[in-house]
């Protein structure tokens, strides 16, 4: 890191892991774990790269609209959820946002309305919580925790099929 600096900045939108994405001041994209979009933030970068920074939430300004409480005692050390932060229409208009950036980035694709393929909207089942099958991992007793294992008591992701069947969050003990 060049220095210690923190940057004041503004959440567009998302990028593929769920993290918010802002410029910085020299127009510099950054990437911030827990942001929501238009979130205003106080940042300080954690990572660099080449045209690309990573940063850690100091204070939250300004909280957008589509923030939330996470209902979840493990979020978001646990790593099996990007989006207990926001609202689920939120949710779904990241995930919306995801598909189509991967079609014009990754697929050449414009998506711009009659200039090629773009979706428009993302279904879903209404059902929030207890959908996932499987856990991120090979032992039901264990999550992913961003590149490390840890245990984790429930997770309200998991069906309760894979789990316990206990009421409310999926029990994995």
């Amino acid at each position: 890191m060049s220095d210690n600096a923190t940057h004041i900045v503004t959440i567009t939108g998302y990028n593929s892991d769920g993290e918010g994405v802002a410029r910085l001041e020299n127009g510099r994209v950054v990437f911030v774990r827990g942001a929501a979009r238009d979130d205003v933030l106080e940042v300080s970068l954690v990572k660099e790269r080449s045209g690309v920074a990573r940063a850690e939430i100091v204070r939250i300004l300004t909280s957008s609209p589509y923030r939330k409480e996470a209902d979840c005692a493990f979020y978001p050390e646990c790593g099996g959820c990007d989006y207990r932060h926001i609202s689920y229409e939120e949710e779904l208009f990241a995930k919306l946002q995801c598909v189509n950036d991967a079609l014009k980035r990754i697929g050449g694709l414009a998506t711009q309305v009659n200039q090629g393929a773009q979706v428009e909207q993302i279904l879903h089942t209404g059902q929030i919580n207890g959908y996932r099958i499987e856990p991120l991992t090979t032992k039901v007793t264990r999550f992913l925790v961003r590149r490390a294992v840890a245990p984790v008591l429930e997770s309200y992701k998991l069906s309760p099929s894979v789990t316990s069947g206990s009421p409310g969050p999926s029990s994995v003990f």
